[in-house]
């Protein structure tokens, strides 16, 4: 759950009290050098957890015919939280991320 004051103005006042007035993403220049939604290349998993913000400046779903990222989703999941040290505790949609990134990572250097 969110608060509904943490916005696209939240933040744009944030970075520019952090990093000085005019600081913002050049977020077109990156979806044109990346390819934006439209990304294609291989050997790339998109780690997306139900619970982090950047989820949705990634990728949500891949075609598989194609070489696009491969798109785990990790509900009850926050950022960053598959490359935590692995705990007995973790919850069962973490571990079974972890295990499909592993299973991918495994094929990808056979």
């Amino acid at each position: 759950m969110r608060s509904s004051l943490l916005n696209l103005e939240f933040f744009s006042e944030f970075c520019a009290d952090a990093f000085g007035e005019g600081t913002w993403p050049k977020v077109e220049r990156k979806n044109i050098e990346y390819g934006g939604l439209e990304a294609k290349s291989s050997k790339i998993i998109f780690s997306n957890g139900n619970e982090d913000p950047w989820r949705w400046a990634s990728l949500q779903k891949t075609d598989a015919e194609e070489l696009y990222p491969q798109v785990i989703t990790c509900d009850n999941c926050a950022h960053c939280v598959d490359l935590y040290t692995p705990s007995p505790s973790d919850a069962p949609d973490l571990k079974k991320a972890r295990d499909q990134q592993f299973q991918t990572i495994s094929e990808w250097i056979d």
